[in-house]
C-alpha cells in the first residue's frame, strides 16, 4: 500500500485548489483556505444554495461537497455560535446598552410591559367598568 502524502498548507491569499504540481504528474489535491471555510459557513447560515456557494468560491459543487462537508451541515450552528459570544462579551462588558438589552430579552424572558388601560397607585389594573364611574357621596 502507497504511503499517502500530507496535503501542504495553504496560506490565505494564495489561490487554493488544483494546480499543477510542476513534476509532470498531473494536478496537486483540493486544498481548502481557512477563509473559504468561514466563507462556507456564513452563506450556509442564511440558506444559501450549493451551487450559489460553488460559484461564489469559483470551485466545482461536487468539491465543494467533497472539501465542506463538516461546514455544509454544521455552519449554521458555528455561526450561530460565534454571534452569542460575541453578544454576550458586549453584554458582558458593561459597554453596550443594547446588547445588555437584547440579552436579557432574549435569554432572561425580560419583556417590556406595554399596558393599554389604566392603573391605580399601586399599579394594578383598574377595571374599566369602574374607570368612568360617577360616585356620588
Amino acid at each position: 500500500m502507497a504511503k499517502r502524502k500530507t496535503p501542504t498548507v495553504v496560506p490565505d491569499g494564495v489561490a487554493p485548489g488544483r494546480r499543477d504540481r510542476g513534476d509532470g504528474g498531473g494536478q496537486a489535491p483540493f486544498i481548502a483556505t481557512q477563509n473559504q471555510r468561514d466563507t462556507v459557513c456564513k452563506l450556509v447560515s442564511f440558506g444559501t444554495s450549493n451551487r450559489v456557494m460553488a460559484e461564489v468560491l469559483q470551485i466545482p459543487e461536487r468539491t465543494l461537497k467533497r472539501h465542506f462537508r463538516h461546514e455544509l451541515h454544521n455552519g449554521r450552528e458555528l455561526i450561530h455560535a460565534r454571534v452569542g459570544l460575541s453578544l454576550t462579551e458586549k453584554a458582558l462588558s458593561g459597554t453596550n446598552l443594547t446588547a445588555e438589552i437584547y440579552y436579557s430579552k432574549a435569554q432572561m424572558g425580560w419583556r417590556e410591559r406595554h399596558n393599554v388601560g389604566f392603573d391605580d397607585k399601586d399599579g394594578k389594573a383598574i377595571d374599566p367598568d369602574k374607570l368612568f364611574q360617577v360616585i356620588i357621596n
